[in-house]
């Protein structure tokens, strides 16, 4: 038996800018890492937007916005997806 890990990454198209699709966005991405930690800590998470008004990526592409770099799934990222949830405003 060999263990396998997960690379899991929301690309999130920002064509339409909707508070309340951001509120479902963050909440998606909330309980799936709450899952995902109880199976396997060791997966790792990332949360790209794109075609949006910010430009935050190594590359500096235009309209791609890297919320979350790809990192292990923790408590510590489920913490900083709620307060991404109560606190993004760049929509």
């Amino acid at each position: 038996y060999q263990s396998m890990n997960d690379i899991v990454l929301f690309l999130v198209d920002l064509k339409i800018k909707d508070s309340l699709v951001f509120n479902q966005i963050f909440t998606i991405a909330e309980n799936f890492l709450k899952t995902k930690i109880i199976t396997n800590e060791h997966d790792m998470f990332g949360l790209i937007f794109f075609n949006c008004d910010k430009t935050n990526n190594i590359n500096n592409l235009e309209g791609v916005n890297v919320l979350i770099n790809t990192t292990s799934s923790d408590a510590g990222l489920i913490k900083k997806i709620i307060h991404l949830k109560n606190n993004y405003t760049h929509i």
